[in-house]
């Protein structure tokens, strides 16, 4: 069995957020998709736009393990504070274009950018998931959904053929 530690995650204001258990060797990654996966969807940021800060370390880097964090020599709990920072409006296109495309790459790219997985275009309203579904890209469409991309977002002038794709394929799919 693998060892476990406490982790306190709290806000900036030092409000208590969450208390998860995870495995010394877990990632900060781990810890931000534990926070999604724990919480309600709407009370917690994409992991892209989180930011766990750990005491004057700084800002740490998804891939840092936690093991490797100075307190966990000495105790069996961690503090780290959430910051969230904003969906970045510039990506939001080329989250779309690259999901129509089904360029899983580029979908990761404009995400780690800090894409909203719900951004909807200005032309004509469509999201990457709706552009995903209705070119039938199987992967991008699990992935968008995975960041909590709204099966029933739609723009004012999303067509119900494409509404209809993208509930058809998410079904088949499995993301709604």
């Amino acid at each position: 069995m693998q060892e476990e530690n406490w982790v306190v995650v709290r806000s900036l204001a030092g409000e208590h957020i969450a208390t998860l258990s995870l495995a010394k060797s877990a990632t900060v990654w781990s810890v931000k998709q534990r926070l999604r996966d724990s919480l309600h969807p709407a009370s917690v940021a994409s992991p892209y736009c989180q930011q766990l800060v750990f005491g004057d370390q700084g800002v740490l880097g998804d891939d840092d393990q936690l093991e490797r964090l100075p307190t966990l020599q000495l105790t069996e709990q961690l503090e780290l504070t959430l910051l969230t920072l904003p969906f970045e409006a510039s990506a939001g296109s080329a989250l779309v274009e690259a999901a129509s495309q089904g360029t899983q790459g580029k979908v990761e790219e404009a995400l780690r950018a800090r894409a909203d997985p719900n951004f909807t275009t200005p032309a004509d309203g469509t999201t990457a998931l709706h552009a995903a579904a209705l070119a039938g890209h199987e992967l991008v469409i699990d992935r968008l959904c995975e960041v909590q991309a709204s099966v029933d977002r739609t723009g004012q002038t999303q067509t119900s053929f494409t509404r209809s794709a993208c509930c058809k394929s998410c079904v088949l799919f499995g993301c709604c």
